[in-house]
């Protein structure tokens, strides 16, 4: 996939001029979400009731991979939990039309996902769990008004009430 930036201007009533010039996108370190100004953005990262995930080893694009584990409480007796790599592109509707305080409206739209059964013995307190990423899938990441954004979520496989959903949202790349 590739990227411009298309400027258009107009020098006289008569004349219109356009510049075509190709953009490209560096993967940079620090976490997108952690950046000032991102108000707009709703991004999940949040741990389960008496159990969270962590990452290992992750390389968010098209033939990649996500390792990480899911860790339980020493209070927890939940042993088999269902964890879902998924992702997901989101754009921007309003943001050439909006006024100074209305909120960016983003939609979104899932272009792939997978889950996998990560059973515990009673004495583990966490498992590994891995997830191969499609090559046709695009890198992720962080525009002004489109994202694409890979998603781990995990929750318990009895789906009993109040036992909540872990998620990390892990974002690397910004254009």
């Amino acid at each position: 996939m590739q990227y411009v930036v298309r400027v258009s201007w107009r020098p006289s009533r008569l004349s219109r001029k356009e510049t075509i010039h190709p953009v490209s996108i560096r993967p940079a370190e620090p976490a997108v979400h952690e950046g000032h100004g991102r108000l707009d953005r709703i991004i999940p990262s949040q741990p389960g009731r008496d159990f969270h995930l962590e990452l290992v080893a992750v390389e968010l694009e098209g033939g990649g991979h996500i390792d990480g584990r899911i860790h339980r409480d020493a209070a927890s007796n939940d042993r088999t939990f269902v964890v879902t790599a998924e992702c997901s592109e989101f754009w921007c509707t309003n943001f050439r039309f909006r006024g100074r305080r209305s909120p960016l409206i983003w939609n979104s739209e899932s272009l792939w996902s997978t889950s996998e059964v990560v059973s515990l013995e009673e004495n583990d307190r966490w498992g590994p769990f891995r997830f191969e990423i499609p090559p046709q899938l695009p890198a992720a990441t962080e525009a002004r008004v489109i994202a694409w954004r890979y998603s781990i979520e995990a929750r318990v496989e009895s789906r009993r009430p109040f036992t909540g959903h872990a998620v990390l949202t892990p974002l690397w790349f910004e254009v």
